[in-house]
């Protein structure tokens, strides 16, 4: 299975043929042919960093070759997009932890480097089975609200504040809302089938809906491979994205170490045409 078939590969490539900064999200997602949202969350499945975060940091490390040519910091901030030398500097600083001068006077830091093709064995051994199903309306009760692709880890610390209420013995499901105007962010709530009497929880309410139906067999850790596989590979070869609420469904006594526990991504998908 070659990540030359993949989603990551023609953001990839498509940033490498462009050679004028800034890197811009909007003008991304019009030559690949999807939208931001689907493009951002495709990007952080198979690498596990924003999009927008490595698009600034893309930017910010062409402009350090400026800086070793030897050009002015006001130039090279202004060729790069920055409205003035001040803020390009903070951008710098904060993206890299030295200032441009400092990388000017040959103070180079390994993370001016940027990562390879992260994904390219982040792949599952075998494709994850899938199969249609039409589910109707029903609701749900959790916790949670809106989140970054940027502190994607904080939908860890979620899970741990819902499991102190909610058992795993219980069956329990991860939705997800997209956010189209915020394509960084996302709304996302760890949820049971009941309302629990110790824990407010916001009612949730699932439309009926079409969905391509995954299964992820194994430990919770490698689930980044699915949702690779998925939004990397399966998506753009079907012509497809997600579209809708979907959500991923844990069944009574999930183990999230067990080598042989299985989770359901239901995905509402629709042709792109």
């Amino acid at each position: 299975m070659s990540m030359k078939q993949s989603l990551l590969e023609d953001i990839l490539t498509t940033l490498e043929r462009r050679l004028e900064p800034p890197f811009d999200l909007d003008a991304l997602a019009h030559e690949i042919g999807y939208s931001k949202y689907h493009l951002c969350r495709a990007f952080h499945a198979a690498t596990g960093e924003g999009l927008v975060t490595y698009l600034r940091r893309l930017t910010l490390a062409r402009s350090a070759a400026s800086l070793t040519a030897g050009m002015r910091v006001l130039d090279v901030a202004v060729a790069h997009g920055y409205q003035s030398q001040e803020s390009y500097h903070r951008a710098f600083v904060k993206m890299f932890n030295m200032t441009p001068k400092e990388f000017q006077r040959g103070e180079h830091h390994h993370s001016l480097f940027l990562k390879q093709a992260w994904s390219t064995n982040l792949m599952p051994v075998q494709e994850p089975e899938n199969y249609t199903q039409e589910l109707n309306a029903f609701s749900l009760w959790g916790m949670g609200g809106e989140y970054s692709y940027d502190h994607f880890d904080d939908l860890f610390t979620l899970w741990e504040q819902f499991h102190q209420h909610i058992p795993r013995s219980k069956e329990t499901f991860g939705t997800t809302f997209p956010l189209p105007n915020r394509a960084m962010h996302f709304r996302y709530y760890a949820a049971a089938a009941h309302p629990c009497e110790s824990l407010r929880l916001v009612n949730i309410r699932i439309p009926e809906q079409r969905y391509q139906v995954f299964l992820h067999k194994g430990k919770a850790s490698h689930l980044p491979q699915t949702l690779n596989y998925i939004w990397g590979i399966w998506l753009p070869e079907h012509r497809c994205t997600v579209s809708g609420i979907d959500f991923e469904r844990y069944p009574p006594g999930y183990d999230p170490n067990d080598p042989n526990a299985v989770v359901e991504l239901h995905l509402p998908v629709r042709q792109v045409h």
